[in-house]
């Protein structure tokens, strides 16, 4: 998958598969990054707790420090 990032780069990431209800998709390589240290998505991981919620923990990292999102999305009826 390709990320379209709004800080301007565009890390593309692989997954094996749906695995145990997630998506786990890692860093394969980035357009338009400015240097090897820039700040740039590397990893997304999508679970599937059940039918009305999705969560995702994206993975960022500039230089050496890696930051994590958590998100948590409920289906509301």
């Amino acid at each position: 998958m390709t990320h379209y990032c709004s800080m301007g780069n565009q890390p593309r990431m692989r997954s094996k598969g749906l695995e145990n209800g997630r998506l786990d998709f890692s860093y394969v390589d980035a357009a338009n990054l400015k240097s090897a240290d820039a700040h740039v998505m590397t990893r997304l991981v999508m679970s599937f707790p059940d039918p009305d919620h999705l969560v995702h923990d994206w993975t960022s990292k500039q230089g050496a420090t890696e930051h994590v999102g958590h998100f948590e999305f409920k289906r509301t009826k």
